[in-house]
């Protein structure tokens, strides 16, 4: 008589027990025996086989076990509007797919390239290349404003069919679709984990409407729910959460004026600060909800000084001292704790004036993300002569992409830079070869005479030549500069397919 079939609460705890040995190893947890109505699997496996049997028959199991549905019908696709790609630039598009040039970076760039030059020629790509396209787009989310400029209607309708992570949002700026949506109906009934990868979708296009729910997210039991919602209300200056914490900033911060300096300030003078950041002592009701820590300890109280100087509000510290983002940088600079709470208050509230003057004394690339593009090169052209080699790359990650030619060019005069080398050791900058795709076109004759005198002179090594370092150092630079070349030879092949 043929065993029954095992009940899904059995088959459940057998694929939980059979995660648990793939993650831990078959040398801590060996398989477990299925359940009754499975087999109990070939006794001659050895344990690593035996898992993998088993993982096999779970997922034939799992594909197998799910039930037939009604499907609901969907409307047809709208006819489209714009004139497909011509032929030649099709052509383009399927070799980028099919056949991508290395190193990845170049692929997603030129299909990016390639999807822009289609939008400005008013022309949409193929739709039997829809499908590939939004999959990438979802692993490369920088694809997806220009895969929206040039998928046409067809691609609007798939992506809204799909409704998938891989699928790009119709617009750039569309507000997010939890809270305006009915999210708080079917909130209650939300796993904690969802709710907060929920909220964290709801970063983009935060606004003060959503302050409400988030507010009330506070009172959630799962800690992970709560931090969630904090971080995104302290994005929003003007909720209660910031003006709680501003409340709490004002209680730990004395302004001094020595007296001279406080007569030229009634003068309207700028003066020196003097400012001085106490951790609390005690704290209202509300703290623990907002998250602060009780203060039991001394570290607790440090702690909850850090909470509330990079929640608060930045606008908070301009009207406790009267006095501009600099000044009051410089008066506090010296205490660390409390200069890199200020650094994460710039950052979660894209304060351009606060970053630029902490970046007078801490170089922090989240500072730098928050400057505008025009601020970012600058930053980095005045600091380019400065930089060891060794901290050059990291700079270089810190200017706008594509790099303007003023950057490539501060690059290309490192590299034009003969290595040096100390007590046999060669030293220089190291470059990626996938920042090619960042190099500008304008620049491209030198890079090109760069490669040909690279060319001339393969064993020209100098003074490190028994450094393998050396040779690796001269390799990589070689391969970043005709990378870049090969990366424009492309872009001429897609602006030469529309014409």
């Amino acid at each position: 008589m043929s065993e029954s079939i095992p009940s899904p609460a059995a088959v459940a705890a057998w694929s939980d027990e059979l995660l648990s040995a793939a993650v831990l190893g078959t040398d801590r947890r060996p398989a477990p025996t299925p359940p009754p109505g499975l087999g109990t699997g070939d006794p001659d496996l050895d344990p690593a086989q035996a898992l993998l049997a088993q993982a096999s028959l779970a997922a034939a199991i799992d594909r197998a076990g799910r039930t037939a549905v009604r499907a609901t019908a969907i409307s047809a696709a709208p006819a489209e509007h714009q004139p497909l790609a011509p032929p030649r630039a099709v052509q383009v598009l399927r070799m980028l797919i099919e056949t991508p040039p290395s190193p990845p970076d170049m692929r997603f760039a030129l299909v990016d390239r390639w999807l822009t030059t289609a939008a400005a020629q008013g022309v949409r790509l193929p739709a039997g290349q829809l499908p590939v396209l939004l999959a990438l787009a979802g692993t490369r989310p920088e694809l997806k404003p220009a895969l929206r400029s040039a998928w046409g209607e067809r691609g609007q309708w798939l992506a809204t069919l799909t409704d998938t992570p891989s699928s790009p949002r119709p617009s750039p700026q569309a507000p997010p679709t939890g809270v305006r949506n009915g999210l708080g109906e079917r909130w209650a009934a939300m796993p904690a984990r969802t709710k907060e990868q929920t909220l964290n979708e709801l970063r983009t296009g935060l606004s003060g409407a959503d302050e409400p729910f988030l507010e009330g997210c506070l009172d959630e039991k799962s800690a992970r729910v709560r931090d969630a919602a904090r971080s995104l209300l302290r994005s929003l200056p003007t909720s209660r959460y910031s003006q709680r914490m501003a409340q709490r900033l004002h209680s730990l911060v004395t302004i001094e004026h020595p007296g001279v300096v406080r007569r030229l300030a009634a003068l309207g003078s700028n003066g020196p600060l003097t400012v001085r950041v106490d951790p609390p002592r005690e704290l209202d009701d509300a703290a623990v909800r907002d998250g602060l820590p009780t203060l039991a300890a001394d570290a607790d109280r440090s702690s909850a000084m850090r909470a509330v100087v990079a929640d608060a509000p930045l606008t908070t510290w301009t009207t406790i001292a009267g006095a501009s983002p600099a000044q009051i940088i410089e008066a506090v600079v010296a205490d660390t704790t409390v200069r890199d709470s200020l650094v994460r208050a710039a950052t979660a509230q894209r304060e351009m004036e606060w970053a630029a003057a902490l970046l007078e004394h801490v170089r922090t690339p989240d500072l730098i993300a928050v400057l505008e593009p025009e601020q970012r090169e600058r930053f980095v052209l005045a600091r380019v002569p400065k930089e060891s080699d060794v901290e050059f790359g990291r700079l270089l990650t810190m200017a706008p992409t594509p790099w303007s030619p003023a950057i490539a060019n501060a690059l290309l005069d490192r590299l034009d830079r003969p290595m040096s080398a100390r007590n046999g050791r060669t030293s220089g900058i190291a470059v990626a070869t996938a920042d090619a795709v960042h190099v500008p076109a304008a620049v491209l004759p030198r890079v090109q005479s760069m490669v040909d005198t690279a060319d001339n002179h393969p064993g020209d090594k100098g003074p490190g030549d028994t450094d393998p370092n050396h040779e690796r150092l001269r390799a990589q630079r070689t391969k970043f500069l005709r990378t870049a070349v090969t990366f424009h030879a492309y872009v001429r092949s897609i602006q030469e397919a529309f014409t």
